[in-house]
């Protein structure tokens, strides 16, 4: 512990705001542990001279109140390893059920759309046989949908990792999602700090895994009434770290969802309307590329959602 019991000791406080208060003496307490400080704890201004019992009394209460922080912060980290372990688990599970279900889906439904095809090319119908047939052709296609979906969902790609730039990725594809948006109504807005912003991992799940979160931010801003409809993407480095932000002013996400709005097949959308695999992709292609997922909502007023990937300087 440091002991100024004379003001001239520390002419550092001189260096304060004038409305701090005017400090005439001062101990200083460090918390250590394991041989290295972890906290520097300041006390001022006692009516008399501190001393040695000052001293004890503060590393006492200190310490004290730091154990129950660092026990905080090791319970919000275990459990914080927990959660990502237990998501990784379920996503494994989740991947190969997928990747079972879909094959076993895949060869009958491919048999089913030929025929469907072929009587609908082959034979003159009355309109109502060649409504019911359309509409069997777009139940099947949803169906091939979702088994693409559950396929990519199950797929490890990571020997196709590949260095690309996220800058030139997302101009790209920008290009082509803007006039799209524009047709509801949707202003989308990219802004890019640095020329330079290349990651490592596999650029087709990139391009999708982006594409969902914008897609996902354009169903949220279509629902909102009211004020103009607008998505911002930005993407900025720091710390050779990319940091890419979806920010958008629709529904938001109750509360309560939050925590399941990665789980595979879970969905807040109307039935026909979604899945529930598309964050669950998001998620699994961030964390191949060693980045992380982040998504923070207010109901009714928007919905951020941050992905961190490392950068490649290479």
């Amino acid at each position: 512990a440091v002991i100024h019991n004379d003001d001239t000791a520390f002419r550092h406080c001189r260096a304060m705001a004038v409305e701090h208060a005017d400090v005439q003496r001062e101990m200083v307490v460090p918390i250590i542990r394991n041989g290295a400080i972890e906290v520097i704890i300041g006390v001022a201004n006692k009516q008399s001279d501190y001393d040695e019992n000052d001293v004890t009394w503060a590393e006492t209460l200190a310490n004290h109140v730091w154990d129950i922080v660092a026990k905080k912060i090791a319970d919000d980290e275990k459990k914080t390893l927990t959660d990502k372990l237990q998501h990784a688990s379920k996503m494994e599970m989740i991947g190969q059920l997928a990747a079972g279900i879909a094959h076993e889906i895949n060869n009958p439904l491919s048999i089913l759309m030929g025929n469907i095809s072929f009587i609908q090319n082959k034979y003159q119908a009355d309109n109502e046989t060649i409504f019911l047939i359309a509409k069997a052709i777009k139940a099947g296609e949803r169906i091939e949908n979702i088994v693409r979906e559950m396929l990519r969902l199950s797929t490890k790609q990571y020997d196709a990792f590949m260095v690309f730039s996220v800058t030139e990725c997302l101009k790209k594809l920008f290009s082509i999602l803007k006039g799209d948006l524009a047709r509801f109504g949707i202003d989308l807005t990219l802004n890019i700090s640095g020329d330079h912003c290349n990651t490592r991992g596999f650029l087709f799940d990139f391009e999708q895994a982006i594409s969902h979160i914008i897609q996902n931010a354009r169903d949220g801003v279509a629902a909102q009434s009211g004020n103009a409809k607008s998505i911002l993407v930005t993407v900025n480095t720091l710390n050779e770290q990319i940091f890419i932000t979806v920010q958008d002013n629709g529904c938001g996400i109750e509360p309560e969802n939050l925590k399941k709005i990665t789980d595979p097949f879970f969905t807040t959308k109307p039935p026909g309307k979604g899945m529930g695999l598309g964050l669950s992709y998001v998620y699994q292609v961030v964390h191949s590329m060693k980045g992380s997922l982040g998504i923070e909502s207010v109901f009714g007023k928007g919905t951020v959602v941050n992905v961190v990937l490392p950068m490649i300087t290479q």
